[in-house]
């Protein structure tokens, strides 16, 4: 049976210390870095990680403003993500 790999997009190189990390990280790095086309990545990797968040609100039974507040929950985790990414691109030179 083949085996198949994930890729990274020929646009994005990735910092050596994110090589075992969450793909948020290697978009938030490449915004950082100024890399063309990380801006949609991390819209996309905030939508998706809400998703994420929303299900686990519902779950817990939490739904008033469950929307809103998955997004803000995203939201506030990105801006870790971009400022950890940013720390490290400081800490190059």
């Amino acid at each position: 049976m083949p085996t198949t790999t994930l890729q990274q997009a020929p646009s994005v190189q990735l910092h050596p210390a994110l090589a075992a990390t969450l793909p948020s990280a290697n978009s938030a790095w490449a915004l950082v870095t100024g890399q063309p086309g990380a801006l949609p990545l991390v819209v996309c990797h905030t939508v998706l990680r809400a998703g994420i968040i929303g299900v686990g609100l519902a779950v817990a039974g939490q739904r008033q403003s469950l929307v809103k507040n998955a997004l803000v929950s995203s939201l506030a985790i990105e801006a870790f993500v971009l400022g950890w990414a940013a720390w490290q691109k400081g800490r190059q030179g």
